[in-house]
């Protein structure tokens, strides 16, 4: 988890709901540990029903998108000290 990244989007959440503009926090790591419940969760933000039947309608479709490797990114991406300069920052490394 991008530990930094959380923080700095929670203290923009706090200011953005200090000058009254209602927000929520979203977490990708909710998303992978119950989609359904995820789901549910941000139609219920929207303040708009959905019946269950079409949640699961979505995710049985199955994601556009396709995890390629959780490799160490030097092993996929060209300039990668470039990319880990720039961004490191906002990282905790996992291992």
């Amino acid at each position: 988890m991008c530990e930094r990244f959380h923080v700095q989007k929670r203290q923009l959440m706090r200011q953005l709901k200090s000058n009254n503009i209602q927000v929520y926090l979203l977490l990708y790591e909710e998303f992978l540990k119950d989609k359904k419940q995820c789901f549910r969760k941000i139609f219920r933000y929207l303040e708009s029903e959905i019946q269950e039947s079409k949640i699961e309608d979505s995710l049985q479709r199955g994601s556009y998108f396709k995890k390629v490797h959780s490799d160490q990114i030097a092993s996929f991406v060209e300039k990668h000290e470039e990319v880990l300069s720039r961004f490191s920052d906002r990282f905790i490394s996992w291992f």
